[in-house]
């Protein structure tokens, strides 16, 4: 397979041209991300955070299973060639299928991160790398949005998103 772009902009290109496709009614302006009292408002764009957010974490799930799966069945292939004193190179096929699947999974969620940060305003993860690809960051924002009210909307927030897609 041929690449003829660089992946990251090709994910800012597809979060980029979604974006015209999209009902920004659903959404909240900036202002709405803290309370008055100061404090960050976690129910800022809930909905859009538990659309968005569920189908990231979704992958997420994917990735660290995939990432678990690939790293037993390399560890079998080693020990498979320390029993067998053997120095094969070739890997096995499910190794290159487990190795094909994780890339492509890390495509998706690249670009689903990238649409989460743009059209909800909240980085998932809180932009860090872990272990489980943000799944108790996830479930902990969740869990901070549970009594709040979510603020309504009028003001129109595309302009918002698009400062938002300029700054990445």
């Amino acid at each position: 397979m041929t690449k003829t772009k660089n992946t990251n902009q090709l994910i800012k290109e597809i979060t980029d041209n979604l974006f015209d496709q999209l009902d920004v009614r659903q959404f909240e302006p900036i202002e709405q991300k803290t309370k008055m009292s100061g404090e960050t408002n976690y129910s800022y764009n809930k909905d859009a955070v538990f659309l968005i957010g569920g189908i990231v974490n979704q992958v997420a799930w994917s990735l660290a299973s995939k990432t678990k799966y690939l790293a037993d069945l390399e560890k079998e292939f080693v020990e498979r060639q320390v029993i067998e004193n053997s120095s094969e190179e070739v890997k096995p096929n499910a190794i290159v299928k487990a190795e094909a699947s994780l890339h492509n999974g890390y495509i998706f969620f690249d670009l689903l991160q990238d649409m989460f940060h743009v059209y909800t305003g909240w980085e998932w993860n809180d932009g860090k790398s872990t272990s489980d690809f943000g799944q108790a960051w996830f479930a902990n924002h969740k869990e901070k949005t549970k009594g709040n009210k979510v603020l309504s909307n009028s003001k129109d927030i595309k302009a918002e998103m698009k400062a938002r897609m300029k700054s990445r």
